[in-house]
């Protein structure tokens, strides 16, 4: 995903040796899949070196987000309700204090509610979650979803890292509609033109997860340059 949504961008592929390329196959980006080693790299992004309320730093082992816990749920959300302003107001302090959640339809509140807010979130596929589900310890892509736009949402009010820019930091399923190709050829860059001279613009996809194939009059490269042109929402392609 682009960081300043401008066509001044690009995609560079080294193929690491000159080859002949007669095709180019591409998809958008979907920033939200549940796949539990995104959700970890998204709340290292957003949290840091910060503790969870627990006191206990962000943990590293992979069973924490394959299956998440009950409690490491409520930590996350609570965090970024508390310190990012995600779903202000929709909460009470005691629910955000696990020690205050002593029984199970307390927790089952809690978590419905969290799932309800993260449903009515513009631009996300509703979540198949359930808060018996968390509970329950099943479920657990869709209990992914709902960290990873936790995390999404929170960057999006404070970057802590200050690199998060353009559709990098936007949760919403984005793709790149039309690009431009450039070839490195002699030690020079040269685009790929149409008879009069222009460059010739390629269609790009039409949603997030399929892939489209453009096929190319053949030629011999190492180094190439997608350059979107247009796109949906941000200029994404993988």
């Amino acid at each position: 995903s682009a960081g300043q949504d401008a066509a001044t961008e690009f995609f560079e592929v080294d193929l690491q040796e000159e080859l002949h390329i007669c095709g180019i196959s591409m998809q958008g980006r979907i920033p939200i899949t549940g796949a539990w080693e995104q959700t970890r790299e998204l709340l290292k992004r957003a949290f840091g070196d910060r503790p969870l309320p627990s006191g206990e730093p962000l943990p590293s082992i992979d069973r924490i987000y394959v299956r998440p816990p009950v409690r490491f749920v409520h930590d996350v959300a609570s965090s970024f309700v508390r310190e990012f302003g995600v779903f202000q107001g929709a909460f009470t302090d005691d629910q955000l204090d696990f020690a205050c959640l002593t029984t199970k339809d307390l927790k089952l509140a809690f978590f419905q509610k969290l799932v309800d807010c993260a449903s009515s979130v513009d631009g996300v596929d509703h979540l198949q979650l359930s808060a018996t589900d968390i509970l329950k310890g099943e479920n657990t892509v869709e209990t992914g979803r709902l960290l990873q736009l936790l995390a999404y949402l929170g960057l999006g009010k404070s970057d802590r890292s200050g690199q998060v820019t353009g559709g990098l930091a936007d949760f919403r399923t984005h793709w790149t509609t039309s690009y431009s190709l450039d070839v490195h050829v002699g030690g020079v860059w040269e685009s790929i033109c149409k008879p009069d001279g222009s460059p010739m613009m390629f269609d790009g996809n039409v949603d997030g997860s399929t892939a489209h194939t453009t096929m190319l009059a053949s030629f011999s490269a190492r180094r190439i340059r997608v350059k979107p042109q247009e796109w949906h929402l941000h200029p994404a392609l993988r």
